[in-house]
């Protein structure tokens, strides 16, 4: 996995794989993900 920022990339992170749980944060009153 690759990030990009600035014009420059690098490495970041791993691949997901089967069976990984991938949430996130809905703040309804905020109107924010």
């Amino acid at each position: 996995v690759t990030k990009v920022h600035g014009g420059v990339s690098e490495s970041f992170g791993h691949r997901y794989q089967v069976g990984d749980v991938i949430g996130c944060f809905i703040d309804v009153t905020e109107g924010t993900l």
